[in-house]
């Protein structure tokens, strides 16, 4: 069964790993949901870490002077905030 939407939903969506890793699974996963949703008329956002700091800066200017700003226009492309500079990776074996 398919809910009605009052109208486009505002959705942000979270990635543990750095943007610039396309090939990631769940990068692939994300931006093709985010790519979806944004189809169907939502305002999407993809909240991810990054390894370019003027990124990281860039953001959380956006953040400061006017977030709303962040969200794309209904139906338009998802767009990326950078929360923060990536960590390397620890080994489980």
């Amino acid at each position: 069964m398919v809910w009605p939407v009052p109208g486009p939903l505002a959705i942000a969506q979270v990635t543990p790993r750095p943007w610039e890793d396309a090939d990631r699974e769940v990068n692939r996963q994300v931006r093709g949901t985010a790519e979806a949703l944004a189809a169907r008329g939502h305002r999407v956002l993809v909240v991810a870490p990054a390894r370019n700091g003027d990124a990281v800066r860039e953001s959380r200017a956006a953040l400061r002077s006017d977030p709303e700003r962040l969200l794309p226009e209904p139906g338009a492309p998802p767009r990326v905030l950078s929360v923060g500079e990536v960590l390397p990776e620890i080994s489980t074996t």
